[in-house]
């Protein structure tokens, strides 16, 4: 019985999930944070000691 009410309550956010990340693939803004440098996102703030 319990199972069935988590179930029950699974699905809707199932599809609010996959909602949310189809409106933010349409904006462009799901697959993780911008690079940085050179590639059009931000400068980093520190180089990297090699």
């Amino acid at each position: 019985m319990i199972a069935a009410v988590g179930q029950f309550q699974r699905d809707p956010q199932n599809e609010l999930t996959a909602e949310g990340i189809t409106a933010a693939e349409a904006e462009g803004r799901y697959r993780g944070r911008r690079r940085l440098g050179s590639h059009g996102g931000p400068t980093p703030r520190f180089s990297p000691s090699k």
